[in-house]
């Protein structure tokens, strides 16, 4: 195989925040840094800060610049892609595939899961269900 088997990185923090790495760019689905470093989510002020954030990782490794206004069509497409992961239940080729529990990367917007499985909820008896099981692909 010539390509990687995957086309992006999904990222999943500590806090349940979400974001999506494709080639150079990183989108994070949050404000903040959605994990360890400041500003923290739940223990720092994040009022007023952009729901979104982008990032051009060659040129701005440590991720102290956020260029999504200058970007809207990469944010577009980064966005576009994690809400075919989320429908799909995967991000490798093959057949769509339910997510365990409900997956929501953006505060306050769903994406609807895959045929028959529209309108089930996660939790417990999902997570039980499912526990010991392998799972061929979980952002």
């Amino acid at each position: 195989a010539d390509r990687p088997l995957r086309e992006a990185v999904v990222h999943h923090s500590i806090n349940g925040s979400f974001a999506i790495r494709q080639g150079a760019w990183k989108l994070c689905f949050c404000p903040g840094s959605g994990g360890w470093s400041a500003p923290r989510p739940g223990r720092d002020d994040t009022r007023g800060m952009p729901p979104q954030q982008l990032f051009h990782l060659e040129s701005d490794p440590s991720e102290q610049h956020n260029v999504v206004a200058e970007h809207p069509q990469v944010v577009a497409q980064l966005t576009a892609l994690m809400e075919q992961y989320v429908r799909q239940g995967r991000s490798t080729p093959g057949a769509p595939q339910a997510n365990a529990v409900a997956v929501d990367f953006r505060r306050g917007e769903h994406v609807p899961p895959p045929g028959p499985q529209a309108g089930k909820a996660g939790g417990k008896a999902a997570k039980a269900k499912n526990r010991g099981k392998a799972t061929n692909d979980r952002p």
